[in-house]
């Protein structure tokens, strides 16, 4: 009976200590939940953060638009002198009405349905926080 017992807490005092060091970044907050103590991937990136947006009646061009979506980011977009003139024209065109109400979805998917994911790729320069969008090669030709 003595070693039944001894067995039986040493395997308790085991699983606790396995379940302990598996799960070292997540910390009990009450008696029913836990929380990681790892950051989200949208607060790593927040260009994969979940966003839907109403555009109000002053955003007026796609510009507008990429710019409002990108102000809940911290990123901006890359100055006129590193954008492609295609670019340039796409950000001044009005924003289709089809697009004033978009989302739910992730906020680099966003930017590119407003600015055109067909001809579009994002580019992200994670270092200083901006975006540009370049012609996808297949329509280099058609664009220059």
């Amino acid at each position: 009976m003595k070693n039944f017992v001894l067995t039986i807490a040493l395997a308790s005092l085991a699983s606790f200590v396995c379940v302990n060091s598996s799960a070292e970044n997540i910390e009990s907050i009450n008696r029913y939940a836990t929380v990681s103590l790892e950051p989200t991937s949208a607060q790593k990136n927040p260009l994969v953060a979940v966003g839907s947006f109403k555009f109000k009646s002053d955003v007026l061009t796609v510009g507008d638009a990429v710019n409002q979506v990108l102000s809940e980011t911290g990123y901006a977009l890359a100055s006129s002198s590193k954008m492609e003139n295609i670019t340039i024209e796409t950000l001044n065109k009005p924003l289709p009405f089809v697009d004033r109400t978009i989302g739910p979805m992730k906020i680099q998917s966003i930017l590119l349905v407003l600015m055109g994911d067909q001809i579009f790729d994002l580019q992200v320069d994670i270092g200083n926080r901006l975006v540009n969008f370049k012609v996808k090669p297949k329509f280099k030709t058609l664009y220059q």
